[in-house]
Formats: C-alpha cells, sequence, structure tokens
C-alpha cells in the first residue's frame, strides 16, 4: 500500500492513525503541516517519516529564496525544525542529515532538491519491493 504520494508540486500521504477503519488522505501544504504530520503519528514507520520528511522540504523550498545563500539558510532551518518533530527517530535524522549534506555540498536548487528526493523515493520503493520478494520467496522455498 502507498503511503505517501507526491503529484503535481503536491504532497499527499495517507492519515495512518486512522487506519485500519477508514481511509484518509491528507494533503501535506506546508512544513508545519509536515511537521504536525510526523509529531502527531500520522506518519509512521521508520523508512517512511525520511522518505515524508524529505518531501516536505521539497514542498518548503518552494517558497525559498532565490539567493543561493539565503536558500541554503533556510533549507537548514527547515531541517533542524523538522528534526524536532520526533527526536528519538532515527530514519528521520539520517534521511535529513543525508539530504542537508547534498543540498549544501552541491548548492543546490528547489529543482535540484526535487529531483533528489524523487529519486531516493523510487530507490526506496525499489528496495522495499525487493524486499518483498525476498520474503515471499523464503516463504516458497522449502
Amino acid at each position: 500500500m502507498v503511503s505517501i504520494k507526491f503529484k503535481n508540486n503536491h504532497l499527499f500521504y495517507l492519515d495512518q492513525t486512522k487506519l485500519p477503519l477508514r481511509e484518509l488522505w491528507r494533503e501535506c501544504k506546508s512544513l508545519k503541516d509536515g511537521y504536525d504530520a510526523i509529531k502527531q503519528l500520522r506518519i509512521r514507520g521508520a523508512p517512511l517519516i525520511g522518505v515524508f520528511a524529505a518531501y516536505c522540504i521539497v514542498i518548503a523550498s518552494k517558497t525559498f529564496s532565490s539567493k543561493k545563500n539565503k536558500f541554503l539558510a533556510q533549507v537548514t532551518k527547515a531541517i533542524n525544525y523538522l528534526k524536532t518533530s520526533r527526536p528519538t527517530a532515527a530514519n528521520l535524522f539520517w534521511a535529513l542529515d543525508r539530504l542537508e549534506i547534498v543540498i549544501k555540498k552541491h548548492k543546490c536548487s528547489f529543482f535540484y532538491i526535487l529531483y533528489l528526493v524523487l529519486f531516493c523515493n523510487n530507490l526506496f520503493n525499489f528496495l522495499i519491493s525487493l524486499s518483498s520478494i525476498c520474503l515471499i520467496l523464503t516463504k516458497l522455498t522449502p
């Protein structure tokens, strides 16, 4: 089951506090929305939290300055803010730290961040699929 969707520069997530009785999709329109979703456990699961947080940076960075130094400062501030949403979530810190390293090293723009996050999400989905296939094969193999 898909838990987050990024379509036409809009981020949607499945509110996991409503499962299994109801499937409710919410839109994350801002950094604060993302913070609240993580803090209030609407997003659960270590890898998903990291991927969702990276998408939150994409959403937030659409409103950031086009001047590189100011843009980088705003990204850092946004990353630090999201880290406070769930201070014990290791994958949250891992994903945000890696994203920050790449952004600062390459002095990225919004579009590069979007590309990077989409690439990582595709890789994440591939690894989850591969893991599922391996699990199924081990169950089928005597």
